[in-house]
């Protein structure tokens, strides 16, 4: 690959930055590198302190919190690289592309400024997902929405990942309609990670709170915000809808009954003590009469868009069958962490189906798909791959 970019990573040192660095090295030991790490950032009491420093300690302090936490080692090429500050000119000046780990309130005054100098960002906060020029985007479900970059009025652009939880099923939603099957509703209900929460549950008062327990980390004042991107988000990546005030415009006929452009999506998520991978049990009820042989048979061949199958980051497969239920400790780093893992499909009444699915919440939910957003761009836009 002649060709290379400059790249950027914000929010280096969070849980998905730091995955988003060891992607960065996968690639450049699998010969696929087309990047050059130009810069990255993290807090501002991060500034000036190397990768390496930062991350042996969050890792550290992970580890006496859980004993069965696995610590993640900072690349050695990237250990000695020096955190800058989060200055939108900084970036720009060294950066074209950025693969961004920020919290959402911290991305929504930093990106739209980066956009603004021109660069491309390609962000896994949720604070722009709901825009109708912001992509928000699976590339093997919806590769076509890059397109949308054009419309925005900037000489950058913004695109966004989905939600953890949206991203570990809304490509089986995806392969069940295109091999066509109509799907009237989907049950969903999830056991996630703790890593999808980010260094927080480093806490000592947290980790008393879920270990040996399952809970609920995202109710407040009775709303539960995951359970909503859950429930909507596939529904945007799908074409159904394009804003939240369409989503909320849908669920009200679906309240009521009446015929809305949207599957009704009914979520339920919680939170337990594993390191890695959003773990899935999802109940489909089909318009039709479906056979549950036929759907492991198609998931087994499905073969994504040849615009995305020679991207860098896109696995071999991004379906894996399996006929037990899958376990994240055996099972997340299937096709490096990016396939779509799917198990114990059954079988309940000639319209209904139920199975589980398991993603790396990180990886397929974050970072990784975000690097594999760059490439659709790079592949779409400047002739790369």
């Amino acid at each position: 690959m002649a060709q290379t970019i400059r790249l950027a990573i914000l929010g280096a040192t969070g849980m998905a930055g730091r995955e988003a660095l060891l992607h960065h090295e996968f690639l450049s030991k699998q010969d696929k590198q087309y990047a050059e790490l130009a810069c990255v950032t993290a807090s501002r009491e991060s500034e000036g302190n190397t990768l390496g420093s930062v991350i042996c300690r969050k890792e550290k302090k992970l580890a006496q919190a859980y004993r069965f936490w696995k610590p993640m080692e900072c690349p050695k090429s990237l250990e000695s690289m020096v955190i800058d500050e989060l200055s939108p000119e900084l970036i720009a000046s060294k950066a074209d592309c950025a693969i961004s780990a920020l919290d959402a309130d911290i991305a929504r005054d930093i990106e739209p400024k980066l956009a603004g100098l021109g660069v491309r960002v390609f962000s896994n906060a949720s604070a722009f997902r709901w825009e109708p020029d912001v992509p928000l985007l699976i590339p093997e479900v919806n590769h076509q929405h890059i397109e949308l970059i054009e419309k925005q009025k900037t000489s950058g652009s913004i695109v966004c990942n989905p939600n953890c939880t949206t991203a570990g099923y809304t490509p089986l939603i995806h392969a069940l309609e295109e091999n066509g099957h109509a799907i009237n509703t989907i049950m969903l209900v999830t056991q996630q990670a703790l890593s999808g929460k980010g260094d927080a549950i480093a806490d000592q008062e947290y980790a008393v709170t879920v270990l040996g327990n399952v809970r609920d980390d995202w109710t407040k004042d009775g709303y539960n915000a995951e359970e909503w991107k859950s429930a909507y988000e596939p529904m945007k990546i799908l074409g159904r809808i394009r804003s939240r005030d369409e989503a909320e415009t849908e669920n009200r006929k679906i309240l009521q009954g009446s015929p809305s452009k949207m599957i009704p999506i009914h979520s339920q998520t919680t939170r337990v003590a594993t390191q890695y991978g959003h773990l899935e049990c999802i109940m489909i009820d089909f318009r039709d009469e479906v056979d549950v042989e036929n759907i492991r048979k198609e998931l087994i061949l499905y073969d994504v868009h040849k615009e995305v199958a020679n991207l860098p980051s896109t696995p071999i497969r991004l379906f894996r069958i399996l006929d037990r239920m899958p376990m994240p400790k055996d099972d997340v780093l299937i096709e490096n962490g990016m396939a779509v893992v799917v198990g114990d499909i059954r079988q309940h009444t000639p319209k209904k189906i139920s199975l589980w699915t398991l993603t790396h919440n990180l990886r397929r939910g974050a970072t990784w798909a975000g690097r594999q957003g760059i490439e659709l761009y790079l592949a779409k836009y400047k002739g790369m791959f």
